[in-house]
């Protein structure tokens, strides 16, 4: 899936519905999470994988298709797995795909999906050329830098989980 999510930025840049340390944050963000049961994968070769879908707990569905030539088949092939796992759930499906990623919304909206209003997504990009000179400075301490791998994934999605939960 790395690899997949890897060859979709080098081709379409930040117009991908996740990155790569998204896939890792996600695995590790809390116990619910079943990649076996929650994640179905779309190959469109025998060995070529070309697509996922994720499902959430909230009925939420994330879906990644590349290349996005192949969108028309991977929501054909995959869309009965999405509603085969909401059938016996409380919330309906709610599939995910970006504005930019054109081939896989007309492939979801030639299946009877629909656009819904006041989505909660918001993709941001800032090319390098234009951060700011200099960059702003940090407090004493402190420095930026990537996630080490897999041995601070959790801490990091155990942070960000602790710094979005609710206060009281």
């Amino acid at each position: 899936m790395a690899r997949l999510v890897a060859q979709a930025w080098a081709e379409r840049g930040p117009h991908v519905e996740c990155a790569v340390g998204d896939l890792t944050w996600r695995l590790l963000r809390n116990a619910q999470v079943r990649p076996r049961e929650d994640i179905t994968l779309w190959e469109h070769a025998p060995g070529q994988l070309a697509g996922f879908a994720w499902a959430y707990g909230n009925g939420d569905v994330d879906l990644l298709v590349h290349p996005l030539v192949h969108a028309d088949a991977f929501a054909e092939d995959v869309l009965p797995w999405v509603r085969a796992r909401h059938e016996h759930t409380p919330q309906p499906a709610t599939v995910w795909a970006l504005e930019s990623n054109g081939p896989l919304l007309a492939a979801l909206q030639r299946r009877g999906w629909r656009r819904t209003t006041g989505g909660c997504y918001l993709h941001l990009a800032l090319p390098l050329h234009a951060l700011p000179s200099p960059p702003p400075s940090l407090p004493a301490g402190y420095r930026v830098r990537a996630v080490r791998g897999p041995e601070e994934a959790a801490a990091r999605a155990s942070y960000t989980g602790a710094a979005s939960a609710p206060s009281g």
